[in-house]
């Protein structure tokens, strides 16, 4: 991240820049005056992309190799090209994420700062969405309700009035239990494969 920070600055010394604004506002704003364009986007892609890509060939591969690699690849799966199916769907799924900040923020400032924060803000909602840290379990589905889960507990965080100080403590105290509660099942087998019946 540091060296696309450092890229970003030297095509670009002045951080920032000007939004088109009527895409953002488009893109931003609701669709067909009902529904948030967000919405309407993140549903896109899950029809668009993750359905067909989970129930092909390749992304069940991709969960093959997420279990194990050594069984996938002795089973005849593809382990190369479910790798780079699977990376460049995550790439893809940066870059939109990265506009759409881009369209609400109204800014192009590649801030190593915010970057941190939504790292982490997208390993905590895989993580509550149900999405094994160790591979071969999940599904965008539960990422995509991990992602409302942990956006509803900050904001019950404010509602609550609670010391905007203490607001990381108590998300990072639910990302580990969240962690821990996905990783108890690790504990409790005496075979890997077990975990994936």
């Amino acid at each position: 991240g540091a060296v696309f920070f450092g890229l970003a600055l030297l095509l670009r010394p002045t951080p920032g820049g000007d939004v088109y604004g009527p895409l953002a506002d488009a893109l931003t704003g609701r669709a067909f005056r009902v529904l948030p364009a967000s919405l309407v986007a993140l549903a896109a892609v899950v029809l668009v992309i993750w359905i067909p890509y989970s129930r092909s060939e390749i992304g069940r591969a991709a969960y093959a190799v997420g279990s194990s690699e050594q069984a996938a690849f002795m089973s005849g799966v593809p382990v190369g090209r479910a790798k780079f199916f699977a990376y460049v769907l995550s790439g893809l799924a940066s870059s939109m994420a990265g506009l759409f900040l881009t369209f609400v923020t109204y800014s192009g400032e590649a801030s190593a700062a915010n970057g941190g924060t939504y790292t982490l803000y997208s390993i905590a909602a895989v993580v509550l969405g149900g999405v094994s840290l160790y591979g071969g379990s999940g599904s965008a589905i539960g990422a995509i309700f991990g992602a409302l889960m942990f956006r509803t507990i900050g904001d019950l965080l404010f509602v609550f009035n609670l010391d905007p100080l203490w607001q990381p403590l108590f998300q990072g105290v639910v990302l580990l239990v969240a962690v821990s509660i996905g990783s108890a099942r690790l504990f409790q087998v005496r075979n890997r494969l077990e975990l994936f019946p």
